[in-house]
């Protein structure tokens, strides 16, 4: 499915409905904690109850938790779906005991396992604590697993599949075209990029008439820091993002660009993954992504509110120089393995060169290839 295109209610509909017409619980994996913390705000603001199993909470609460999930039939108003990490999925003997409880009882409806691609180690996004779902199917070979993603090529799904044990698999494949998307790619000067992206945020200010939200994408943390100081020197409300912050300071800085206190959050890909700011006007990557599966997802948190919005790409060749000697110099020639992961990488950062300095081809079917 395109990214912003509902995802979320894939399975929130039939969690509700489970609950409501079969008393079954819907058990819903998220890589983040803060993913799970929006989709516990936006479902109960929908009046929807949800249990949380994140980890880090007293012993106390947590077997609380547990008990609500075995005795919910006596409170069924209380509890609807059940988000959990990965990790607590994996390593707790309260949490695997009390799923077999469940499924004894014939509560257990379905496991989702959210933005799959994090399974794939061939994705732009793996995340070692997904592979620790692959013993979910030997555990529970009875209960239904639905994998989600909007950014898998066929052969991220089929290792997805595979990671996850799934058989008999029903594949449903949406368009990924996000027709209020103009993509663009823009020739990288060193000495002007920032004012050019000054000009890119002052068109787009004009089409809004005010000041338009947007995200810069930076390669390093430096360049975040760099870039947002640059910005801020032209006076663009701005600020930085990356995973080097402190977490309380990372925190304040997304929730002011999401109140539009800044108008531009500058990050690395530290920022992204359930980021759901409908009004983003625009997206400019400072430099390379690393692949085309990642390209479309940042630059899909654009226009999710289905405005014309703007994606732009600023290229320079050394980039790519530079990405192609970092992937190379971190393999060593006695790791067959990891010199078979280099070259998967770098075939993957031709591949955004290629989209980058294509002058015949539409741009949107380069990025649904």
């Amino acid at each position: 499915m395109p990214t912003g295109g509902g995802k979320s209610l894939v399975f929130q509909l039939p969690a509700v409905l489970n609950h409501e017409l079969e008393g079954q619980v819907t058990v819903v994996v998220m890589p983040l904690v803060s993913l799970i913390s929006d989709q516990e705000e936006q479902m109960r603001e929908l009046g929807i109850s949800v249990t949380v199993l994140k980890g880090g909470g007293p012993r106390d609460q947590q077997l609380s938790e547990f008990y609500r999930i075995v005795h919910f039939r006596s409170q069924r108003s209380s509890l609807l779906p059940v988000f959990v990490t990965p990790e607590k999925l994996a390593e707790s003997t309260r949490v695997a005991n009390i799923l077999k409880r469940l499924r004894k009882n014939g509560q257990l409806a379905r496991f989702i396992i959210d933005e799959a691609h994090c399974v794939s180690q061939w994705g732009h996004d793996f995340r070692s604590s997904y592979l620790k779902l692959k013993n979910l199917k030997a555990a529970f070979d009875d209960v239904p697993i639905t994998a989600l993603t909007a950014t898998a090529t066929p052969g991220i799904a089929q290792d997805v599949q595979a990671q996850l044990r799934m058989t008999n698999t029903v594949f449903i494949k949406g368009g990924i075209n996000r027709a209020n998307l103009a993509y663009r790619v823009m020739k990288k000067s060193r000495s002007r990029v920032l004012n050019d992206i000054l000009q890119l945020i002052k068109d787009m200010n004009g089409e809004v008439q005010g000041k338009a939200s947007g995200i810069v994408y930076c390669g390093t943390k430096v360049e975040c820091e760099t870039v947002a100081d640059g910005l801020k020197n032209l006076g663009v409300t701005a600020g930085f993002y990356h995973a080097s912050m402190d977490t309380d300071d990372r925190t304040d800085i997304q929730r002011r660009w999401m109140a539009d206190k800044i108008q531009v959050i500058v990050a690395t890909i530290a920022f992204g993954m359930g980021i759901n700011k409908p009004d983003v006007r625009f997206v400019i990557h400072y430099g390379l992504s690393k692949t085309m599966e990642g390209y479309y997802q940042e630059s899909g948190r654009a226009g999710r509110d289905g405005y014309p919005s703007l994606a732009v790409l600023f290229y320079d060749y050394q980039d790519k120089v530079k990405q192609d000697v970092m992937i190379r110099t971190n393999v060593t020639t006695r790791n067959s393995a990891a010199a078979d992961q280099a070259e998967k990488k770098i075939d993957s950062l031709l591949s955004v060169v290629e989209y980058c300095e294509n002058r015949s081809l539409c741009r949107r079917k380069l990025i649904a290839q």
